[in-house]
């Protein structure tokens, strides 16, 4: 064994009920920040295991990666040029993070101020920005759908360049031919569009 090394071998028979080594502590621990496993490399804490059985790594709990909730912002609509960007009564946003994948989901509806106005590219603000080293140097995603007016309706994708903060929108208007989604696309008092979409984050 080389020196310094820690080695522990369980004679344990296998099993339903077999432990292998087992780590209890004479107390009950029950204040907050009490650990009952701290594993350091040169003083840096690198695994533990809090005293409700919550483990950390590296400083982050797992469990709140892979089980995340629903949090709000505003999506906000800008136009890529000088056109006017349609306003919204409700104007809301919902994010949830896993891992590096970021998932969204935007609800815009009714008549809230602005019509669209003009040719130029509507876009939607995104909770977070685009990886930085994502391959293509863009990210295309199938983003939602859209109205305006009673019958008019779009389904629409979505462009977000690399570190952008906005998803560009555009649609087939015919099998071979994409447009941008304009601010003319939402002149309609009764106008809306849902988003539901993901994409790769830092």
């Amino acid at each position: 064994m080389a020196a310094g090394r820690v080695k522990s071998i369980s004679g344990e028979a296998d099993g339903a009920s077999a432990v292998a080594h087992e780590l209890d502590t004479s107390a009950t621990y029950s204040t907050s920040g009490a650990k009952l496993l701290s594993v350091k490399n040169a003083t840096t804490e690198k695994f533990a295991i809090d005293k409700d059985g919550n483990m950390t790594i590296s400083g982050t709990i797992p469990g709140a990666a892979l089980n995340p909730t629903w949090s709000t912002y505003t999506p906000t609509v800008t136009a890529t040029g000088a056109g006017t960007p349609p306003q919204y009564t409700t104007n809301i946003g919902y994010y949830m993070q896993i891992g590096k994948i970021m998932f969204v989901e935007v609800k815009l509806s009714g008549d809230g101020g602005n019509e669209g106005s003009g040719v130029d590219q509507l876009q939607v603000a995104i909770p977070a920005a685009l990886a930085t080293g994502h391959h293509m140097g863009y990210y295309w995603i199938n983003a939602g759908i859209a109205r305006n007016g009673a019958s008019n309706y779009f389904q629409l994708q979505g462009i977000i360049d690399v570190a952008a903060t906005t998803v560009r929108l555009a649609y087939f208007s015919t099998v071979a031919a994409l447009v941008t989604f304009s601010c003319n696309n939402q002149a309609d008092t009764d106008r809306m569009m849902s988003l539901f979409f993901s994409y790769p984050v830092d």
